[in-house]
């Protein structure tokens, strides 16, 4: 089969649009995965302040046995898992706050533990 040169010039130009759509096509896809950038930032924040709360719990006196059934939550929830977002970031995007939210709540936790256990010890002394 023989093309005239318009006819190959037409049907390389539809070859170059194909490819650049599928490659906008892919990009749009792939920046889709990842989820809301900032919503992982709070909650890695949040594990942080918690790990360094435990730290200061410990620290301060805090016995292990009061401290261990948080060790344990932190553990579990460490142990999920983002969902695979691949058309829609929002499942990701609300597991990731739901991260940082349940990492807060342990905030609170060890820091209700840390002021009952200090008030105990200042009753006791």
């Amino acid at each position: 089969m023989y093309l005239s040169r318009r006819g190959t010039r037409v049907l390389r130009a539809g070859q170059m649009l194909l490819a650049i759509l599928l490659l906008l096509s892919l990009t749009a896809v792939l920046s889709a995965c990842g989820g809301n950038s900032q919503l992982q930032q709070q909650a890695a924040q949040n594990k942080t302040q918690l790990d360094h709360l435990l730290q200061q719990a410990q620290t301060t006196g805090v016995p292990l046995s009061f401290l261990q059934p948080l060790y344990a939550q932190e553990q579990q929830i460490s142990n999920t898992n983002a969902p695979f977002g691949l058309f829609n970031s929002q499942a990701v995007d609300l597991y990731y706050q739901n991260l940082a939210t349940r990492y807060a709540q342990l905030q609170v936790q060890v820091q209700g533990v840390m002021i009952t256990t200090t008030a105990q010890y200042q009753s006791q002394a």
